[in-house]
């Protein structure tokens, strides 16, 4: 007689996370596809900006970094085609390249690029996407300050000391 395999709790869950992942795999390499045959067909900085968004999404930050930065090149010529004209949707592009490549610095743990990035956009946020989102920016920002303070305690008293400078009014008793 043969013996049935018992198929425990823990098994299931791990079946179900190994599928979840390689369909969220199979997901991120469909994107990269089609960007890259966005960036085939025009060169734009959207492709590129899409590109570096899913490389960060997949850990491979370095190309996050490369892209992202073509892709702000990208939307200083496209500005420059338009007689200076910089519409609300090249400016929330411009914020995103900006911030996947502060974020991709963080993931690198060159924490002092990371930071000096983010907070450089962190103003052109509440222009471009409103109060509603640079709370949850600050928010966020307070996390990823708090998970680097123990490999930089110095970084993490500046950025606190930044993060009061820009009056993060909402986040007072959060640090």
């Amino acid at each position: 007689m043969e013996k049935k395999k018992k198929i425990t709790q823990s098994t299931k869950i791990n079946y179900k996370k190994k599928r979840e992942k390689k369909k969220k795999k199979n997901k991120f390499d469909k994107a990269e596809k089609n960007y890259r045959e966005l960036i085939e067909k025009s060169e734009s900085s959207k492709g590129y900006l899409g590109l570096a968004t899913v490389y960060l999404e997949k850990k491979e930050y370095r190309k996050a970094i490369e892209y992202s930065e073509k892709a702000l090149e990208l939307q200083e010529m496209e500005k420059e085609n338009r007689n200076g004209i910089y519409d609300i949707n090249r400016q929330r592009d411009r914020v995103k390249a900006q911030t996947v490549k502060a974020l991709s610095f963080y993931g690198l743990k060159d924490y002092k690029k990371a930071f000096s990035r983010l907070f450089e956009v962190y103003s052109e946020i509440y222009d471009v996407y409103g109060e509603e989102n640079i709370e949850k920016f600050s928010k966020n920002l307070i996390s990823l300050n708090r998970k680097m303070a123990e490999t930089d305690i110095n970084l993490y008293k500046k950025n606190i000391e930044k993060m009061k400078e820009l009056e993060m009014a909402s986040m007072k008793n959060e640090y």
